[in-house]
């Protein structure tokens, strides 16, 4: 017999004619479907505490950046996923107020100097422009990211709130 044979063992799958049987070949052949596999990514996951799926949680967070943070982070206890965003959220909403605030006051404060205070506040004006840029880049990417399902931490920041959320819920 000429062509492919599938290794089977010849004992049980002869007949009376001594050749291989068609059917043993192509069962040796055929592997089985494995069994569905239930998914688990946080765009399939409701929250019990909310009722969102894991992932608009998430995002909601990240869209209202400090409120948002605050209150995800206080109502969902279990979801480490959206208490990472929520954290992450409340530590990007913490940092753009900060920056914000630092750069009025010290325009505030050095405004009345007559040359340096005006060379100042256009130095300060361009520094917070391209912070402001930069922020707006990183919120639509994290915004995006939540959306989608998976876990983006922020350079340097992400690290910070990925400390609280891994420890035992509140």
């Amino acid at each position: 017999m000429t062509g492919f044979h599938a290794p089977v063992n010849p004992k049980s799958a002869r007949l009376d004619t001594g050749k291989v049987s068609p059917t043993v070949q192509l069962s040796a052949m055929v592997e089985p479907i494995p069994a569905p596999v239930e998914q688990t990514t946080p765009a399939l996951r409701v929250s019990e505490s909310t009722g969102l799926p894991a992932n608009i949680a998430a995002a909601l967070s990240c869209i209202f950046t400090l409120v948002g943070g605050v209150v995800f982070l206080v109502l969902e206890r279990k979801d480490k996923f959206v208490r990472f965003y929520s954290m992450q959220s409340i530590i990007l909403g913490t940092v753009a107020l900060l920056v914000w605030i630092s750069v009025e006051v010290v325009d505030f404060v050095f405004r009345h100097i007559p040359i340096i205070g005006k060379l100042l506040h256009y130095l300060l004006y361009g520094l917070n422009s391209a912070f402001s840029l930069v922020w707006i880049v990183v919120y639509t990417i994290v915004i995006v990211q939540a959306f989608r399902g998976k876990e983006w931490s922020i350079p340097y920041l992400g690290k910070l709130a990925r400390r609280p959320t891994v420890g035992p819920p509140l």
